[in-house]
């Protein structure tokens, strides 16, 4: 019943309260047809590129300067996303989440952190909760590094811990 009263409501949620509802109708019995519904509704909003996808937020009013962000609200999305996937089928999402992942996290710009501690949070959630259901898998590969015919490293992955890795050569040789 309060799955009801507040879909009609969705229109007037920002992408935040978007993906929690969703997330709620996921977890109510017989909540699946709003669930897909809405997040229908969501998709028709999103900037794509062929590498990158963020949904557009509709907010406005004098508290989103305080209480959103854009990348947040996406990290938002990202959790859902997840979260639909495990009870629909990740194959109905296709590379959706993926590409969420890449913008979210080009969107730190290099930083080791997030702008905020909202954004730290909801994201490093979303950000584990997608490695545990689309990850799950240690890597386990060796990466040749060649300029032309000439090698000049390698390196072998084989656990989600491993530290970063850097190869370099004199710009001479």
């Amino acid at each position: 019943v309060d799955l009801a009263r507040f879909d009609g409501q969705f229109a007037l949620m920002g992408l935040f309260g978007q993906s929690h509802f969703i997330e709620a109708a996921l977890r109510v019995p017989g909540g699946d047809a709003i669930a897909q519904k809405r997040l229908n509704d969501m998709l028709g909003r999103t900037t794509q590129t062929s590498g990158k996808f963020l949904f557009s937020d509709t907010s406005s009013g004098d508290f989103v300067r305080l209480l959103s962000s854009e990348i947040r609200n996406n990290c938002g999305a990202l959790d859902m996303l997840v979260s639909f996937g495990k009870k629909q089928g990740q194959a109905k999402l296709g590379d959706v989440p993926m590409k969420l992942v890449r913008s979210i996290s080009q969107a730190r710009k290099g930083r080791e952190y997030f702008e905020n501690t909202q954004e730290n949070f909801v994201c490093m959630q979303a950000l584990a909760n997608y490695a545990a259901e689309y990850e799950s898998e240690a890597p386990n590969f060796k990466a040749v590094v060649r300029l032309g015919q000439k090698e000049f490293g390698s390196v072998e992955f084989s656990s989600r811990t491993a530290q970063p890795i850097t190869l370099s050569r004199p710009i001479d040789n």
